[in-house]
């Protein structure tokens, strides 16, 4: 796992647990998600890749997911880096693509709420901003 979040906002009634993408070994490769306590929550295994028998393709490298972070609403936000995606875990557990085409998207910041929310990315040697 690489770049785990928390839910922070304790309105929301997912507080306290922890989402990481998982790049695959015994757990499977999807985004995780922990208990306060660091148990698996259930689900655990959720937006699971095809090769761990979801319908999401993640890549198929070991680092094809890596950075998490939350936004105001409860969405968790991941770098697809074999793929060159930022994508986003909704509420639901589906998955939505909201930028593509990057070279090696690996950090992600989210800063502000609704309309002023701002995403930031690292790809290649840059951090830009959407």
């Amino acid at each position: 796992s690489r770049g785990l979040d928390v839910v922070t906002n304790m309105s929301n009634p997912l507080f306290g647990l922890m989402y990481a993408p998982n790049n695959g070994g015994p757990l499977g490769k999807g985004i995780t998600i922990f208990n306060p306590d660091g148990s698996q929550h259930d689900p655990f295994l959720v937006a699971p890749a095809v090769t761990s028998g979801g319908t999401i393709n993640w890549g198929t490298s070991s680092d094809a997911m890596v950075s998490g972070v939350f936004d105001d609403l409860g969405r968790f936000y991941v770098s697809s880096v074999q793929l060159g995606e930022i994508r986003r875990l909704n509420l639901d557990y589906t998955i939505t693509t909201i930028i593509d085409s990057l070279t090696s998207p690996l950090g992600l910041f989210i800063q502000g709420i609704g309309t002023d929310r701002t995403i930031y990315y690292c790809t290649g040697n840059k951090v830009l901003r959407a």
